[in-house]
């Protein structure tokens, strides 16, 4: 019975969603908590990698390549589907409890990786952590952001060549 009253919850959802012309409010599917969340792994010694979802799915991919012969730019754009969206905003809570900063100092050569939450209203929040330790709160949409842009980079590269902007 239970499922029943969940497919009339599905079927009301769909024809208001299409009732606004006829004067009914409309249900509007949920919305993340985030304009954009950006994961920064920067290494100056080799290739650093930044990760930006945005809200609506568009997804932005930038791996800069120190060498030898100098400083090159890959960027990926892709989409992530709703559903991934939704799950990376689903593990964000969980960074409110964590510091700003790592608290134990770190050693030489050893990267700092950072998750930037920004909200559709108040202020940017910052948390890091260095690259390797575990931290559960940090990991999970660290691991969900790391995926989507796996995807991403499957394919050939949108942009390939100097470096656009400093990141």
């Amino acid at each position: 019975m239970r499922r029943r009253g969940l497919g009339l919850v599905a079927v009301f959802v769909f024809v208001a969603s299409g009732a606004a012309a006829s004067g009914m409010k409309t249900v509007e599917p949920p919305v993340p908590a985030f304009a954009s969340i950006e994961y920064r792994a920067p290494n100056p010694l080799g290739r650093s990698r930044f990760v930006m979802l945005h809200a609506d799915g568009r997804l932005v991919v930038t791996d800069i390549i120190r060498s030898g012969t100098g400083v090159r730019e890959q960027r990926w754009l892709s989409r992530a589907e709703a559903a991934d969206v939704m799950a990376v905003a689903q593990t964000l809570a969980a960074l409110d409890a964590l510091p700003e900063r790592p608290t134990r100092s770190g050693i030489p050569g050893e990267t700092i990786v950072e998750l930037r939450l920004t909200p559709f209203r108040g202020a940017v929040r910052q948390r890091s952590k260095w690259l390797g330790d575990p931290v559960p709160a940090f990991d999970a949409p660290e691991a969900r952001l790391s995926a989507l842009a796996r995807r991403a980079v499957a394919s050939p590269p949108d942009y390939e060549g100097p470096p656009t902007q400093s990141p």
